[in-house]
């Protein structure tokens, strides 16, 4: 792995020359970080009136702002992006002006984050680490000062649709419990650029565990089955992130357009797991969803998570509870066993109750 250091701040007039991509605002598509904005303001303030759509407007405005910085960052810098196709050196100068326009800007890494309409709201400084020398050298000079955080898929979303933008060849990548971007060069080749730590990690040391925000390693066949260390694709990214929304939606108690969010994100990815996963947990939980046809489509979706990683002790548990709630209370004690086996869930089914009957109890929390 290579030694980085962090550029010096960002000053200087924009420069007139052909090394750096076209205008930010003669980009008409909407950026990847637009896009998912987008999906949660319809999710939380169309849908759901839960929030205050004047959020998403100073939302947008600061995606713009740092789309706005880092062109100008490029230019000042004279970062070419058509000799960054094919040039490493040149990639990373690109890959690390960004990283300096997010840390002028505030941006601090916090563990976990969710939402976009989180990351884009500042507010004070939450517990961190910040993996940088040059995020902690900004942060203790401003820690009265407010901030925006993100983690891992937050601020990679950022850096894509920063991309986006200014035409960059950046790709969104998932290992477990972990995601990064990816700059491919024009020949095919690639850079991993792990959004926490600033820091390109190679696919081996993702598969070893051996990256500094990501240690669980995983096997061949692991990898090929749930996806990771490949390029996800645009429809897939979306599918990623409506996981996340349907799960703030359902803890807000509005379930039923959970659901209808987590049905989507599973067409748009249907190899991933999150989503079904959670939309079976929630189905398998709620009182409002306890028909023979709902309690079949929780087991169908925890299956599936099943058959892509068997070894997923939190889906196993899910797993169990479906299988409880469609009565097959002995295959539920099997699978309770390859997960946490608990105690109470164990004898809860051997008496031929459910996870829902648990709930309504006291004795599990939904």
């Amino acid at each position: 792995m290579k030694s980085l250091c962090f550029l010096a701040p960002l000053f200087g007039a924009i420069c007139a020359c052909t090394a750096v991509p076209s205008s930010p605002e003669k980009h008409h598509e909407p950026t990847l970080a637009r896009e998912l904005l987008e999906l949660e303001r319809q999710a939380f303030t169309v849908e759901t009136q839960i929030d205050d759509p004047s959020l998403y407007v100073s939302a947008e405005n600061q995606i713009d702002k740092l789309t706005s910085d880092t062109f100008k960052a490029f230019a000042a810098q004279k970062i070419n992006v058509k000799k960054a196709r094919s040039d490493e050196g040149e990639a990373l100068k690109a890959l690390l002006a960004i990283e300096q326009v997010l840390v002028e800007n505030h941006f601090l890494l916090h563990i976990k984050t969710t939402l976009m309409r989180d990351m884009l709201s500042a507010e004070p400084p939450r517990p961190q680490t910040h993996l940088t020398r040059g995020r902690e050298k900004f942060f203790n000079s401003h820690k009265d000062e407010m901030f925006y955080h993100f983690d891992c898929d937050l601020g990679s979303y950022l850096i894509m649709g920063i991309g986006d933008a200014l035409e960059l060849p950046i790709t969104f990548v998932e290992v477990p419990n972990h995601n990064f971007v990816r700059w491919t060069f024009d020949d095919g080749t690639y850079i991993n650029w792990d959004t926490n730590s600033a820091a390109i990690v190679t696919d081996d040391d993702f598969r070893r565990g051996r990256s500094r925000t990501s240690r669980q390693g995983f096997d061949q066949d692991t990898e090929i089955r749930a996806g990771y260390l490949r390029n996800m694709t645009r429809d897939e990214i979306k599918g990623y992130h409506l996981g996340l929304v349907g799960s703030r939606l359902s803890g807000k108690g509005k379930k039923e357009e959970a659901r209808n969010v987590f049905e989507k994100a599973i067409e748009l990815r249907p190899n991933g797991t999150t989503a079904h996963n959670n939309l079976s947990w929630m189905i398998v939980t709620s009182e409002k969803f306890q028909d023979s046809a709902s309690a079949q489509r929780a087991l169908t979706l925890s299956q599936k998570v099943y058959a892509i990683d068997p070894s997923d002790l939190n889906a196993n548990d899910t797993l169990a509870c479906a299988y409880a709630a469609t009565g097959e209370f002995v295959r539920a004690i099997e699978i309770e066993k390859l997960a946490f086996s608990n105690e109470a869930k164990i004898a809860a089914f051997g008496a031929n109750r459910t996870c829902l009957d648990m709930v309504l109890s006291g004795e599990l929390e939904p």
